[in-house]
């Protein structure tokens, strides 16, 4: 499930690479096949690429490896998400654009911008867990990548007052007060970067509204494509939206179709954090309000479609789902399906 962007990893090599790191050395050291990332299709899996950077840090013997490739980054190393940055009219657009389509980039990583009164922040969550040694590093190139980001996008200068690591404080500073003109502070609950909430009106140097519906258009085709193909809980949507009606599968009926335990199957799905009952109630959620939106269908109807039952059931259920009993949802609603239950 877990992927990165092999925009990404072209950037490693470039930085290996001026190190004096050869790419075919550093390759076979991280046992990966040269042709694993060739047939990605603009994807690596996620373990694929930790192993590789962990064999490179330990190659260069740069303790310091993150914040170093992440301090000279330019907006085209993140491929279509840099253009669409720089494309908008402010630095809060700017960042949201981020939250939005940072999946482009990867699938491990969540990043969001979260304003608190006068101070706004950066955030950086990661999805899952992962032992790599080069973690710590990661999440510096992430730091350094957008502090110099945004310093260069900007038409004015743009104050930094923090910036917040979730790891223990290395006994030498330097390199972390070079790169970061501003306090750092470690053993925080989140990694961010913190600024004035005002500066998110600070205007870009080359905002272009035409280009940026045009980026946003292809951006939202790829992470559609990613949808379809990668999250492994969207294949149980998928059974579910088929099987569902009339019919109350269980997640023994999935694990059959799909050819695997149940036991696996429940492990796939932790791994998206994400459990079977959740897809379902989506799943039903979501059919319910398009069979009421389209109104040709009785309530009696919608309950056996979905397996409830008896009708007080599905009301219920619906009630809470939505605050609203399905007839106020019914009085209000318009009959234009989309397949929300395929996301989560």
């Amino acid at each position: 499930m877990f992927f990165i962007s092999t925009s990404i990893l072209q950037r490693l090599f470039a930085f290996t690479s001026k190190k004096g790191i050869n790419t075919d050395d550093l390759l076979k050291k991280a046992n990966v096949d040269n042709s694993l990332i060739s047939n990605t299709e603009n994807k690596l899996p996620l373990e694929n690429y930790y192993s590789i950077m962990d064999n490179a840090i330990e190659m260069t013997g740069d303790n310091y490896f993150g914040l170093h490739m992440g301090e000279s980054a330019d907006p085209g190393d993140l491929s279509v998400l840099g253009y669409i940055m720089t494309s908008c009219r402010t630095l809060g657009e700017a960042l949201e654009k981020v939250g939005k389509y940072f999946g482009i980039i990867g699938s491990v990583l969540n990043i969001y911008l979260k304003v608190e009164g006068d101070d706004a922040k950066l955030i950086y969550d990661m999805r899952k867990h992962f032992p790599n040694d080069c973690i710590k590093h990661c999440v510096d190139t992430g730091l350094s990548n957008y502090y110099a980001i945004i310093r260069n996008i900007t038409s004015g200068p743009v104050e930094i007052k923090e910036v917040w690591v979730k790891a223990e404080q290395p006994n030498d500073m330097s390199e972390y007060n070079r790169v970061f003109d501003c306090p750092v502070l470690f053993n925080k609950p989140v990694a961010a970067l913190v600024f004035p909430s005002k500066a998110l009106d600070i205007p870009l140097r080359h905002p272009n509204p035409a280009l940026l519906a045009l980026l946003e258009h292809h951006a939202n085709s790829f992470l559609s494509k990613i949808d379809e193909k990668d999250y492994f809980s969207r294949k149980i949507s998928l059974f579910l939206f088929e099987q569902i009606q009339g019919n109350n599968p269980t997640i023994d009926d999935v694990a059959k179709d799909l050819g695997m335990s149940v036991r696996v199957l429940q492990k796939k799905l932790k791994e998206e954090g994400v459990t079977f009952s959740e897809i379902a109630t989506n799943v039903r959620k979501e059919l319910a309000k398009s069979y009421l939106a389209e109104k040709r269908y009785t309530i009696d109807d919608i309950t056996y479609l979905l397996g409830f039952s008896e009708p007080s059931v599905f009301r219920r259920a619906f009630k809470m789902w939505t605050g609203m009993t399905p007839g106020q949802y019914r009085s209000t609603s318009e009959p234009t399906f989309k397949a929300q239950a395929l996301k989560h």
